[in-house]
């Protein structure tokens, strides 16, 4: 059986500076992963969003409009399904409220 690859799914909605940071955070503490990260229809965060996509490790998927954080999971498992990668998911929020070492017990 193949080891399974941990994707960490962080859909976002109006995020602040800790959604970069968060970011970082993870990329520091885990190696071979993959984040995905939602972009929930957020207006005015184009700073935000241009600096998450160019970090490691992280795919940006948009939705044009705010669908729900449910929707924003919903896009991001179809997208996952896809891959068609033995995958474990962990879901994490945007304003850093969840520390690596937490993601990582999960």
């Amino acid at each position: 059986m193949s080891k399974r690859k941990l994707i960490i799914v962080i859909p976002a909605y109006e995020p602040d500076f800790h959604l970069p940071e968060l970011i970082d955070k993870l990329n520091s503490f885990f190696d071979d992963f993959s984040m995905i990260v939602v972009n929930d229809g957020s207006k005015n965060h184009d700073d935000i969003f241009n600096d998450v996509k160019n970090k490691p490790n992280v795919t940006l998927l948009t939705h044009e409009e705010n669908k729900g954080k449910g929707e924003a999971l919903k896009t991001a498992f179809r997208y996952i399904k896809e891959l068609n990668i033995n995958s474990v998911i962990v879901t994490a929020d945007s304003d850093g409220q969840h520390k690596p070492s937490d993601i990582k017990k999960v």
